[in-house]
């Protein structure tokens, strides 16, 4: 052990080197592992976060040596509450949601990609396209909807602007 003492016990900042090569660098209470700090495994796996004697409590990122990423909260040394899985191989995110280090459920987290496209103002000079040349459903613009909801706001949209259309006639 590197650091303070106080009462002859760990208190303040230090560093923990264990003889299996495991390294906790951070804040010491009353001779315990408590506050922030950095936790390095001898497989490298690494935590960053808070420690409440001797355990993980609080927020906390646990990234394993193969690069997952688990991103929450920790109590009593255990996965507790939503937390963001990331995987190093795909990148794929997940939302994991634990109780007391038990998953109860993981859904794929919502991304950029997944957000629905910006609304564009209507026009009644817009070209209205309902199919393309091979009979397949397209928007004004000519693109593909991804998915059943893009394309009944699709016909939606073109019912309306039919109507806007006979009403100025």
């Amino acid at each position: 052990y590197e650091g303070e003492w106080k009462d002859d016990k760990r208190n303040g900042k230090g560093k923990f080197t264990w003889a299996d090569g495991d390294v906790y660098e951070g804040e010491f209470k009353d001779g315990n592992i408590h506050g922030t700090c950095t936790y390095t495994s001898d497989n490298g796996d690494v935590f960053e976060g808070e420690y409440k004697d001797d355990e993980k409590n609080g927020k906390g990122k646990l990234t394993l040596a193969n690069g997952d990423v688990y991103d929450g909260n920790w109590e009593n040394g255990k996965k507790h509450g939503t937390f963001t899985f990331t995987t190093n191989g795909s990148g794929s995110v997940h939302d994991v949601v634990y109780s007391h280090g038990k998953e109860l459920s993981r859904k794929r987290a919502p991304t950029a990609i997944d957000d629905p496209p910006p609304k564009r103002a209507r026009s009644n000079q817009a070209i209205i396209k309902t199919e393309s040349d091979d009979g397949q459903p397209t928007d004004d613009e000519g693109n593909d909807p991804t998915s059943t909801d893009q394309y009944e706001q699709m016909k939606a949209e073109v019912k309306s602007l039919k109507s806007d259309l006979a009403k100025e006639k």
